[in-house]
């Protein structure tokens, strides 16, 4: 399928009045990357490289602190360049570039995003789907959800949801895969976990409630353009092929043989799973309310293994 082409490029600033403006809110750790990559070859959807985390920084609790740590990422690459030879210093100097392009984004008045909308924009060719995939944004508020909305004459929100004892138990080995992989990976992801449970780890809990990102969603009205996908369900032709109808999209084939952004094993064992289940109990209950019978199978193995304590324990 060959993608539609346009006379004329979008002028700085603005947005394709005949373009939905996509934004793949949530969750971490539950198949978003995978669906970028299907979205990015798909022939309808424009889709610039690199999560933007623009609201994220705009709107969200920490937001200067991200863009302070991505502006002392810029220096450090830039030294790096220095040393850099041959193939390295072609991947340093583009993630480089790709850095300073985001960060440009910020260099507006505050409540202008025309640099952020001109950044999602470029190259478009035509596309019925501009997109903005950063899982990040499912720690926002009304608020930020309302201001996203306002952006173009369409837009249209997608929140995957992941079994919140997976995901956080994934999102643990992926934070402690940075420090390496050895024999004592599985051991060292139980210690994180734990001391995560234990201290009450606000971020964590926001990743993965979402019933609360869901009623911020529908609290400005924007439950019709709020479409919810369930992970266990993701990799199968009859989800993509609702995806695609909710973006009013023609269907493409999936590959669901690679996986992408998987991460490394590690056993979970019981009595840490039991703690799981208690901080993250509220969660499952209110998506079983919701949902019914389409709560996937792994949902409902977690709460027949492991009980439905008290929202209070935790």
């Amino acid at each position: 399928m060959n993608r539609p082409m346009r006379d004329q490029a979008v002028e700085e600033g603005a947005f394709p009045e005949d373009a939905t403006l996509l934004y793949v809110i949530g969750a971490q750790k539950a198949g978003t990357t995978w669906l970028n990559h299907y979205l990015q070859s798909h022939p309808d959807c424009h889709i610039r490289r690199g999560e933007v985390h623009y609201f994220e920084i705009t709107h969200g609790p920490e937001g200067r602190g991200w863009l302070n740590s991505r502006l002392q990422q810029i220096a450090d690459l830039a030294q790096e360049l220095k040393h850099r030879r041959g193939e390295k210093f072609a991947r340093t100097r583009a993630t480089l570039s790709q850095f300073v392009e985001h960060a440009e984004i910020f260099e507006g008045r505050p409540g202008d995003h025309s640099r952020y909308l001109s950044y999602l924009s470029r190259g478009w060719q035509g596309e019925r789907v501009i997109a903005d995939v950063s899982p990040s944004y499912i720690i926002l508020d009304r608020t930020a959800f309302g201001a996203m909305a306002g952006l173009a004459p369409k837009t249209s929100f997608v929140l995957i949801l992941r079994d919140p004892i997976d995901r956080f138990w994934s999102s643990i080995r992926m934070i402690e895969r940075r420090r390496g992989v050895a024999k004592d990976f599985a051991e060292r992801c139980a210690d994180r976990a734990w001391s995560a449970l234990d201290r009450r780890v606000q971020e964590h809990m926001l990743r993965s409630d979402y019933g609360r990102v869901i009623g911020e969603l529908e609290a400005v009205g924007l439950g019709p353009r709020a479409h919810y996908f369930f992970y266990e369900d993701l990799f199968q032709a009859a989800t993509i092929k609702r995806l695609c109808g909710a973006l009013d999209i023609p269907y493409v084939e999936a590959s669901f043989t690679v996986e992408k952004n998987a991460g490394v094993p590690a056993s979970l064992d019981e009595q840490l799973a039991r703690r799981m289940y208690a901080k993250f109990a509220p969660i499952y209950e209110a998506m079983a309310d919701r949902f019914g019978n389409a709560l996937p199978a792994r949902w409902r193995e977690h709460m027949a293994a492991y009980g439905a304590p008290s929202p209070a324990v935790g």
